[in-house]
């Protein structure tokens, strides 16, 4: 297996197999750049959660009378999806500072 490896390292590709990798090493290393620009801190996530999660459970919450007994379904279970979310929010353990 590591003399396959060896092989496979060793062999070189033509000039557009090479410029296709640098794209596609240089996309990766942008969008890992992104990625880490989007992410929030842990407090602000966790808070996010909680409320945007309750915020949601209300809306179907009111939504609810009138409607269809398949709709009551789905929003029984979006509602305990949201809840869920809201309690494992709560529970997340804070970073020691």
């Amino acid at each position: 297996m590591a003399s396959t490896l060896a092989d496979n390292s060793s062999r070189t590709l033509p000039a557009s197999g090479r410029k296709r990798e640098q794209e596609i090493r240089l996309f990766a290393s942008t969008r890992r750049y992104d990625c880490k620009r989007l992410q929030l801190p842990a407090h602000i996530c966790r808070w996010a959660c909680i409320v945007l999660g309750l915020f949601y459970t209300a809306i179907m919450a009111v939504s609810l009378p009138g409607s269809e007994p398949f709709y009551k379904v789905l929003a029984v279970i979006e509602m305990t999806l949201t809840l869920a979310i809201t309690v494992i929010a709560i529970r997340w353990p804070r970073p020691s500072v």
